[in-house]
């Protein structure tokens, strides 16, 4: 996969979003600045970059982690993606660039905010 090789030689990418499936957070046409990050430093809520089985990359949202398997999903969709192995996980999405401007999604307050999103999904 082209992304994760850029991953691997850089620290980090730029990426832009297709599709609804992570409105209202992530919006179809932003730029997402990607972050190589170790799978440990990632968190409930943490919206990653993932190479899956049925799309080539995909940008969701953390729900859950078990052991080395991560279930995401769209803020936008009811059911999970397929559990994700930890190899597939390509980055942290750590900015979005959006009508000229950037909004950092590691600030204290947006990151409470997909936690929260991501633990009141299960219920």
């Amino acid at each position: 996969m082209l992304s994760a090789e850029l991953m691997t030689n850089t620290d980090g990418l730029r990426f832009r979003a297709h599709g609804h499936s992570m409105s209202p957070s992530l919006r179809n046409g932003d730029i997402l600045v990607i972050k190589k990050i170790p799978v440990a430093s990632l968190h409930i809520g943490d919206v990653v970059l993932a190479g899956t089985e049925d799309s080539p990359l995909l940008a969701h949202r953390v729900m859950r982690r078990t052991g080395n398997t991560w279930i995401t999903c769209g803020d936008a969709l009811t059911e999970p993606d397929a559990p994700l192995d930890a190899e597939r996980l390509i980055g942290r999405v750590e900015m979005i660039e959006r009508d000229g401007a950037s909004y950092s999604l590691q600030t204290v307050r947006r990151r409470l905010a997909g936690r929260l999103w991501a633990l009141s999904a299960r219920l």
